[in-house]
């Protein structure tokens, strides 16, 4: 790794790894004020809104690295923020009419009045999600760690705060808050940085948008595809379930999962700006990657160690005994998120080497994968979560397979043969 990455990298990896610390701090408390039914309605909303966010931007928003003038990249930026606009407008429409009728086909009316917040959610992530991938081409690592830092805070804070006066569903208030503020420093910075020096341009935008029309048209499906295969056992363990063991699996999501997926996507998205960079240049990018790969793996091997033999009396002893059994779920669970954290951190690999394709049908497979487990309802609940782990491990092996492969091509190009 270069200095300039070292440094980039140590500062958002360690930016995002204490926005972590900081609400595992407070979860002991959490665990305390909120119950495994609120974890259930916190937990399903939190995986619709997963899943809807992930198209909310049209996958414009991996695009914004990738122009070599800034000001095409700018365009992006306005024309990923008018999409998120009007296909949260549309969620919004939905929700109306579906969110009590969505709720009863998950077993728990409870969620219907939070699907109004929706919309919501889903605008003020994109225009984060949007502006932090144009902070990540200028180069503002810091800045991106520190507001992940507030915000985790912010939202453990206002969780707590809500959750001590009684709010059943802190949780989902408290997220929102913290998501309008975040978006809020977002703008901020953007603007800080000079986005209002290139005025928005239609005919310019519908340019951007065309030239990069292989994000949405090749990306959009396959990658809710992914999300909903990710999610899937969260609906599935709501419908074939009780409520207290959707509550567990949901906080230990929250405790082990959510944490790895931020920690995963911060490092893709300084990753994407480096590749982008050397991809422009025809320099190689196996050298580069090494060293990241291998730090990855280390801190997956780590956690396993910890994990597999502690979860249950780690959670017990700092959550509370009423939590152990999210401890079991954990000690399931972390073979397969180890493997996912390491591999989907090298995400960016497929779409600045244009082999997008090559990932979309990746995830269809994936999908179609998990989705066989609609079909093991008569599992015993361990045994579901078992059977889920082993069909990730399987699809998640194939994918790093195809990540060398993408990079081995690459690298033939070039003339090279690592």
């Amino acid at each position: 790794m270069d200095s300039e990455f070292r440094r980039n990298f140590l500062a958002l990896f360690s930016g995002t790894t204490l926005a972590q610390v900081i609400p595992f701090l407070f979860a002991p408390f959490l665990s305390r004020v909120f119950s495994t039914e609120d974890y259930a309605i916190y937990g399903l909303y939190i995986a619709i809104f997963e899943v809807l966010a992930i198209i909310i931007a049209g996958r414009y928003e991996l695009t914004i690295v990738l122009p070599k003038k800034d000001s095409d990249a700018t365009q992006l930026v306005y024309g990923a923020l008018f999409i998120a606009l009007g296909l949260s407008l549309i969620v919004f429409v939905l929700t109306l009419f579906f969110n009590e009728k969505f709720s009863l086909m998950l077993n728990n009316p409870g969620l219907a009045p939070f699907l109004y917040f929706l919309p919501l959610s889903l605008f003020f992530y994109a225009v984060t999600r949007v502006l932090n991938n144009y902070l990540i081409r200028n180069k503002k690592f810091a800045a991106i760690a520190k507001y992940k830092m507030s915000h985790k805070t912010g939202e453990a804070v206002s969780a707590l705060s809500l959750g001590t006066l009684k709010w059943s569903n802190g949780l989902i208030i408290g997220d929102i808050i913290w998501r309008f503020l975040l978006s809020v420093l977002s703008v901020y910075s953007a603007l800080k940085i000079g986005i209002k020096e290139t005025k928005v341009s239609f005919p310019k935008i519908k340019e951007m948008l065309i030239s990069y029309k292989d994000f949405p048209l090749y990306n959009s499906f396959p990658a809710v595809f992914n999300s909903m295969a990710t999610l899937l056992p969260v609906f599935l363990i709501s419908k074939f379930y009780n409520e207290d063991l959707t509550g567990s699996f949901n906080f230990a999501r929250t405790i082990l999962v959510a944490p790895l997926a931020l920690i995963s996507a911060s490092v893709s998205q300084i990753l994407s700006q480096k590749l982008a960079q050397l991809v422009n240049e025809k320099k190689s990018i196996f050298q580069f990657l090494k060293p990241v790969g291998i730090i990855l793996i280390i801190l997956a091997i780590l956690m396993i160690g910890i994990l597999y033999p502690f979860a249950e009396i780690l959670f017990s002893f700092i959550f509370g005994v009423e939590w152990g059994v999210s401890g079991q779920i954990s000690s399931i669970l972390v073979f397969a998120f180890a493997l996912q954290f390491v591999l989907t951190a090298l995400y960016p690999v497929f779409y600045i080497l244009k082999s997008i394709k090559v990932s979309s049908v990746w995830q269809v497979f994936y999908f179609l994968m998990i989705s066989t487990m609609f079909f093991m309802d008569n599992l015993a609940f361990f045994d579901f979560l078992r059977m889920f782990v082993k069909l990730n491990l399987i699809s998640f092996a194939i994918y790093g397979v195809l990540i060398y492969f993408v990079i081995r091509k690459y690298e033939k190009g070039l003339g090279n043969n690592e």
